[in-house]
């Protein structure tokens, strides 16, 4: 028989929760702006809705940026919760994808009468649990690998080891990225390889089955389409798993392909009857099936999920067409306090493929750290090795730094890049390289989000284009997050210096300021300046030579410069957003000032050595 549902008054919680992180928040020194601090309560209103059963089925999406508090009032929130008589009967399944973030959030609930079950791959991690079994714990916290898993495409009414004395539990909280299955985007040369297998592993039916739609791949045109053949046990689960027993066989045996080559056919299965897309991508433009699975079930709705690429990534709003979702209030930070400076190369997996390759970007951070005169912490972002294909990138670095700056030096790999509060205090970072995914990765997550196969819709070529921008602004936002940009003062943040490498085709440039508001954003040339011409180095002259008969607080009016060097106003107006102009002059103490918005004219700030500025 299930439990009584006690109802609860409403906001109770929240507004207790509320006070508490206003009262945490002034004891260590972080000040919301008043828009950031509608958002958290709106969240923990929105916590109240799902407790007491006030809220409709939906995706309710926090994006909410770094550093402003989400997880205190998750944390806040929950210790109200488990502390309420009136909330006993009020179940919370807390999903994450970092062991050391649930580690953290277990450590940050646990006290006196907590009643919280861990449930991970780590042993360690699930001894935080306070209770043995999961239907008595209030809290359950589980990795989102481990909870998909569990569901294995039920609905999660079905799933009765997830329940809170004998129900579903009734506040699900997603910690960042949200997809609703798997984006699949596969080689056909997976494909081809489980054919020789499965010739070894005797299953002819099978066999044949996965050879057919191999050969179909092969002879696909880019942007071709392929069908899945109905396998006639497809729907017949006794007579799959005797299917695949064989490659599980060898599996057992050490046989570490037989596993791979397994779960390749079990992803083609789950498809089978559907059509697929076929992109001939990268280097060498091998066929590549791409598709999707949906994995998350209607009734994880409602849903609260806490994503602060929320504001960047696409694939938020091609969900919104497929399920009902709520974007909750979002107050964006103030970025001024960040400067990004950005070096316009390609930084994808092949520019780290070999040492010789690497050799100018990774000379170039080291030159960059070697040369910083203060001791303030770095952090780098960069490929994580991979044998034969990308070079240890973190350890050639290593290896150009005297040793007193290595010690300054955090890195961290793309995939690792998120959720993590660990280099709060970096200054600087710097993205050695930019993520990338191949045309076939941005068709398979559109079309997840979108549910839709080829035969359903087509997608242009703009269609890809915007998924792939959403998701360098979030592979960006979550990584110059990692620093001390993320910590925020009075609405805004600390300020940080990022450096980024990333190809003008990239598009990344152009988006920074959308990405953070109030950012400044520079170019950063490693191999020094190119030197200025025309224009922009009459204007250099000309400045630089008032400049040397003036003392410090000398102003120079535009109109000045422009009337007599000839220079049309509007072509002035360009000339003056030159970037390299205004490094060159800033070197030289030398900056624009106006009043308010408007620049009317150069100020010189400061002399400087002439031994102390590079040529221009």
């Amino acid at each position: 028989m299930l439990d009584a549902v006690t109802t609860a008054v409403p906001g109770h919680v929240a507004s207790g929760a509320l006070a508490d992180l206003r009262a945490n928040f002034a004891q260590v020194g972080h000040h919301p702006s008043d828009d950031q601090w509608h958002a958290l309560e709106a969240l923990l209103e929105t916590f109240d809705r799902l407790v007491d059963g006030r809220a409709d089925p939906a995706l309710y999406l926090s994006a909410l940026d770094p550093g402003v508090g989400k997880t205190s009032a998750v944390i806040a929130y929950l210790r109200r919760l488990m502390a309420s008589p009136d909330h006993r009967h009020a179940g919370v399944l807390l999903s994450l994808s970092r062991l050391g973030e649930i580690e953290r959030l277990a450590k940050a609930l646990s006290g006196k009468g907590v009643t919280l079950a861990v449930r991970t791959s780590d042993d360690a991690r699930n001894a935080l649990s306070t209770v043995d079994e999961v239907e008595d714990a209030q809290v359950l916290i589980i990795t989102q690998q481990r909870l998909t898993l569990v569901l294995d495409g039920r609905r999660l009414s079905e799933a009765r080891s997830l329940y809170y004395r004998g129900r579903p539990r009734a506040l699900r909280i997603w910690d960042e990225s949200f997809l609703p299955g798997e984006a699949i985007a596969m080689p056909n040369d997976d494909v081809l390889a489980c054919v020789g297998w499965l010739r070894r592993a005797d299953a002819p039916e099978l066999r044949e089955w996965a050879l057919r739609l191999a050969q179909e791949a092969e002879n696909a045109k880019d942007g071709g389409r392929v069908f899945v053949p109905v396998w006639d046990f497809a729907d017949d689960s006794e007579r799959k798993r005797h299917a695949l027993a064989p490659l599980r066989a060898l599996e057992a045996q050490g046989e570490t392909l037989a596993g791979k080559h397994r779960e390749t056919l079990e992803t083609l299965l789950a498809m089978s009857g559907r059509t697929l897309s076929v992109r001939r991508d990268g280097r060498v433009p091998m066929p590549t099936l791409v598709g999707y699975r949906r994995t998350i079930p209607d009734d994880l709705l409602p849903l609260v999920v806490l994503d602060a690429s929320g504001r960047v990534r696409t694939t938020y709003d091609d969900l919104a067409t497929t399920m009902p979702l709520v974007r909750l209030p979002a107050a964006h930070k103030d970025y001024s306090g960040l400067t990004i400076r950005v070096w316009d190369r390609g930084g994808g997996k092949s520019s780290f493929g070999t040492e010789k390759a690497a050799e100018p970007i990774v000379s170039a951070i080291a030159d960059l750290i070697e040369s910083s005169d203060d001791t303030g912490r770095w952090l780098v972002v960069g490929h994580k090795q991979v044998e034969g294909r990308v070079v240890d990138v973190e350890g050639t670095l290593r290896r150009r730094l005297s040793p007193a700056k290595s010690a300054l030096v955090d890195f961290i790999t793309w995939g690792n890049h998120a959720a993590s509060n660990d280099y709060a205090d970096a200054s600087r970072v710097v993205l050695a390289g930019t993520l990338f995914l191949p045309r076939s990765g941005y068709e398979a997550l559109k079309r997840l989000c979108l549910d839709r196969d080829p035969d359903q819709l087509a997608l242009t070529d703009d269609d890809l284009t915007d998924t792939e921008m959403g998701e360098h602004g979030h592979y960006v936002l979550q990584a110059l997050c990692r620093a001390s940009v993320r910590k925020a003062e009075e609405g805004g943040t600390r300020p940080c210096t990022a450096y980024i490498i990333a190809s003008k085709r990239s598009g990344i440039r152009n988006r920074l300021p959308e990405w953070f508001p109030g950012c400044r954003v520079e170019s950063w040339e490693p191999r020094g300046p190119k030197p200025l011409t025309g224009h922009s180095k009459m204007v250099f002259d000309y400045v630089t030579r008032w400049a040397a008969a003036k003392e410090p607080g000398a102003k120079l009016k535009f109109s000045k410069v422009y009337g007599d060097l000839h220079i049309h106003p509007d072509v002035f107006r360009d000339v003056r957003a030159n970037e390299r102009l205004k490094a060159a002059l800033a070197e030289r103490g030398i900056t624009e000032g106006g009043g308010g918005k408007l620049m009317t004219h150069y100020t010189l700030v400061a002399r400087v050595s002439e031994s102390r500025v590079s040529d221009v």
